[in-house]
């Protein structure tokens, strides 16, 4: 008879299927440590820059936080998704290659996913960071936009009462030479304006228009250029008055 041999114990071959099943199980668990040190750090990183972004606004921190509430949703679906994958693989313990590959590009979504999710928040810290620089650089230049307005509403108040009490002391019965002035200047606007000046006041006008626009801008512009409109408002309604009591002489 025929001697019959020893059943062999595949634990020792290193070459068996649990071996080789066993070593990529191994590998699989790593890699989604490595994926959730990878995603906690991100999300510290990401929670420590919100934090400093909070002191700035209140408005802007709302966003913020329901951004940092859907980052902790995915972090925590993916935490499920990678245990369900580690527990579906250490109790298979089958060496198939459809399997193997399916979770190979299962690993491979998930890591898009994450690194996708990752540049989302970066971007969206990037946005919200220039947004309050943007606002902050706004109510500076509203605020000294507003200064510079009334600090000129209060120089034409008082270049007007000056010159109401000049011109009300003017009217006493001790200058006769007062109405003559009035009537030359009164035919003067009355009379026509010849065409050069007619041409001149025209630009007068626009430059009035163009002043008038870069001072009542509604998007937040340099300071420099609101004085700077300023100016070309002063020179355009000089010309233009100075055009209207041109005349020819005969």
């Amino acid at each position: 008879m025929a001697s019959r041999r020893p059943p062999q114990d595949d634990r020792k071959n290193p070459t068996s299927p649990l071996i080789t099943s066993c070593r990529l199980c191994e590998r699989l668990r790593l890699r989604t440590k490595h994926i959730l040190q990878s995603v906690i750090i991100g999300h510290r990183t990401s929670v420590s820059l919100c934090e400093r972004l909070r002191l700035r606004t209140k408005q802007i921190l709302h966003s913020v936080i329901i951004g940092h509430r859907t980052s902790v949703s995915l972090c925590e679906r993916l935490r499920l998704r990678t245990k369900h994958i580690l527990h579906s693989v250490i109790i298979g313990h089958r060496t198939s290659v459809s399997l193997c590959e399916r979770l190979r590009l299962r690993t491979k979504h998930i890591l898009q996913s994450v690194i996708i999710g990752h540049r989302t928040s970066v971007s969206l810290c990037e946005r919200l960071r220039l947004r309050t620089k943007q606002i902050l650089h706004s109510v500076i230049i509203g605020h000294r936009t507003s200064v510079s307005l009334c600090e000129r509403l209060r120089l034409r108040t008082k270049h007007i009462l000056h010159s109401v009490i000049i011109g009300h002391r003017s009217s006493d019965i001790r200058h006769p030479n007062i109405q003559p002035m009035y009537k030359e200047i009164k035919n003067r606007i009355e009379s026509p304006t010849p065409p050069f000046f007619k041409k001149l006041q025209k630009g007068g006008l626009i430059l009035i228009a163009v002043g008038t626009a870069l001072m009542s801008a509604p998007v937040a512009i340099p300071l420099a250029i609101v004085n700077l409109g300023g100016y070309i408002l002063t020179a355009g309604t000089i010309i233009t008055a100075v055009s209207q009591v041109a005349k020819e002489d005969k």
